[in-house]
């Protein structure tokens, strides 16, 4: 029963924190619904922290999240970056096929299909990452991988303007995106995992799991907001107002710089 309790206030806080982003700046009733459900959803989430670490001081039953483990800089670090990533993945993934149909015209198949350089990008380096993660101190990896996420974001922070960018400048991006993404996976889990004690894996797993999957959940209610306001702003001008809206995505990009710079910069020796 404990862990269900705690299963459960952790995902009504979510959730209703990212339906309340996504509907705030809608004006009138749904805005107010929206910021009630920010409310309340920050609420649930305070009552779930407080009801976990009630639950971890007993020792009798597991929380969902053992609280516990963020008193290890290196694992608080490493989560951090990887709820950021999510957000950026599960934000760009929700923007880039919606700009394609919304812009480009683009079937709801089509859109989809333009999204393979990036999972392509993502595959390729994260093999090539599994085989050097081992003989690369985390730092330097994850960095890397997010100064390829921006560069192959700011293409589409063009959009609409003169001279945008051209469709080739645009796969090639999603296809450098994703490769970046791919360089920070494995250093990035490997970061987790050796901030933690071996009996404390499947604790650090899921965590980092509902962590990740949160940053995706906020991530895309923050880009909804943001796009819904820039499309507000420039009625008629769509491709320019998802132009702006990427530029979100680049500072969303741009804010996993600081937990990747605490990351370890050498490796532990074997």
């Amino acid at each position: 029963m404990g862990h269900r309790k705690a299963q459960g206030d952790d995902g009504s806080g979510s959730r209703g924190g990212a339906y309340g982003l996504s509907t705030i700046g809608a004006g009138g009733s749904a805005g107010a619904g929206g910021l009630v459900a920010v409310v309340v959803g920050a609420a649930l989430l305070a009552a779930y922290v407080g009801h976990a670490l009630r639950v971890g001081r007993g020792g009798r039953r597991a929380p969902l999240i053992e609280l516990g483990l963020f008193a290890r800089r290196g694992f608080a670090v490493a989560t951090a970056n990887s709820f950021l990533q999510g957000a950026t993945l599960y934000g760009s993934m929700f923007l880039v096929p919606l700009y394609y149909q919304q812009v480009e015209h683009a079937g709801a198949v089509e859109a989809g299909l333009l999204l393979a350089p990036q999972a392509l990008g993502t595959a390729v380096t994260s093999l090539l990452g599994s085989r050097i993660a081992d003989r690369v101190a985390p730092r330097p990896l994850i960095l890397l991988g997010i100064a390829c996420s921006l560069v192959g974001t700011l293409a589409f922070t063009r959009c609409g303007t003169a001279g945008g960018p051209a469709d080739w400048l645009l796969v090639a991006s999603l296809a450098l995106r994703g490769a970046g993404m791919g360089i920070v996976l494995i250093p990035g889990m490997a970061a987790v995992y050796g901030s933690v004690e071996r009996a404390q894996v499947p604790a650090a797993a899921s965590a980092v799991n509902v962590l990740n999957r949160l940053g995706g959940a906020l991530g895309t209610a923050v880009l909804t907001l943001a796009l819904q306001q820039a499309q507000a702003g420039r009625p008629g001008h769509p491709a320019a107002a998802f132009g702006e809206t990427f530029w979100w995505v680049l500072a969303l990009s741009a804010l996993a710089i600081a937990p990747a710079l605490l990351c370890p910069g050498s490796r532990k020796p074997a």
